[in-house]
């Protein structure tokens, strides 16, 4: 777990939940196994939808409040399940409807993954943009010869 998305709230378990119940069926897993075996990219999203409303993610609110910028600095503070901060709403458990958009919760993920996949912390001080982060995952890209 390079970029830290497990913690007391959000488990292997959960994410292995959300990885099995985003993929589409197979109807002979004998005989298509390879297709059995992979995900395709809408099952990618389907699973980060269900990530994204699964895990315990603050407000842009409760955010300014605690005193971070970015949804990225209260990640790797340590204060993910810190009460004070983030309130477990009802809804982080499976089958109570959320009162946040999803697609609000989607983005903050988005950006912690984004921000981990370019952070390295022996150059804390390089300025994150988006444009960098793409030109990282270009270059990785390449090397792996894609």
């Amino acid at each position: 777990d390079h970029i830290g998305l497990y913690d007391d709230v959000f488990t292997i378990q959960e994410g292995r939940m959300a990885y099995l119940v985003s993929r589409m069926r197979v109807v002979d897993e004998v005989n298509d196994y390879e297709r059995y075996m992979a995900i395709t990219f809408i099952d990618f999203l389907d699973a980060l939808g269900r990530i994204a409303d699964m895990k315990m993610l603050p407000t842009k609110e409760e955010l300014a409040g605690a005193g971070f910028e970015t949804i990225f600095d209260w990640h790797k503070s340590g204060a993910v399940t810190d009460s004070s901060i983030i309130v477990r709403r009802a809804s982080s458990f499976p089958g109570i409807q959320s009162e946040r958009a999803l697609a609000e919760k989607v983005e903050l993920l988005l950006e912690i993954i984004a921000r981990a996949v370019y952070y390295d912390p022996k150059h804390s001080d390089s300025s994150y943009s988006i444009e960098n982060c793409i030109k990282l995952l270009q270059k990785i890209d390449k090397s792996l010869g894609s």
